[in-house]
């Protein structure tokens, strides 16, 4: 089997790590809208994922500035590495967003959403989990971009459905900030596979 990233390095560990934290994330997220009376216990949790994950990218940035050489280019490594955090930076902002807002009730709407990202990071730890073969990880991506496909459907019915009738603007506004974070944490997915596709394509 070909190795992108050999064993002795600590990149793919660091990557495994930072994607198997953005779906614990995720699914955290999943828990605050079905327990939104206890938003602010689950936006701490979150919290502290995302803080996980922020130091876990901060590492792999020292580390790839300290060698000389890399397992694979330095910028993929920066561009990965950057991808999954701004996964996680997005998810937690979701939850920030439902606190401070103070979002008494989540539209099913945003719980599909939610429950649509849990899968769709849960394919893209897969997929980092993969990145030892180049073959093997080429294959794990389109479900990340068929799920991410499937919650933008949602995002666009959910936002015109919306603004349509008689609604309280701010409540709009809110609910609509909160719908645009997931957005960003699903289209942050189909980046990483992006990225990660390339990865595969030039070692391969």
């Amino acid at each position: 089997m070909f190795h992108i990233i050999p064993r002795e390095e600590k990149y793919f560990g660091a990557f495994k790590g930072m994607a198997e934290l953005i779906n614990r994330a995720a699914l955290s997220l999943v828990d605050l809208f079905g327990d939104i009376s206890n938003a602010e216990s689950h936006a701490e949790s979150l919290r502290e994922i995302e803080r996980q994950c922020d130091e876990m990218a901060r590492d792999v940035l020292k580390r790839v500035n300290k060698s000389f050489v890399t397992p694979i280019d330095r910028e993929d490594i920066f561009a990965l590495a950057n991808a999954l955090d701004t996964i996680a930076d997005e998810i937690e902002a979701t939850a920030a967003c439902v606190v401070m807002y103070g979002l008494g009730q989540t539209p099913r709407a945003m719980k599909e959403m939610a429950g649509v990202l849990a899968e769709t990071t849960s394919a893209t730890s897969d997929s980092v989990a993969m990145l030892s073969s180049a073959e093997g990880l080429i294959e794990s991506l389109p479900p990340i971009r068929n799920l991410a496909s499937k919650g933008e459907a949602i995002y666009r019915s959910a936002i015109r459905e919306l603004f349509a009738g008689n609604k309280d603007a701010l409540d709009v506004l809110k609910q609509k900030e909160v719908y645009e974070r997931i957005e960003a944490a699903l289209e942050g997915c189909v980046a990483a596979s992006n990225i990660l596709e390339g990865i595969a394509l030039k070692n391969s």
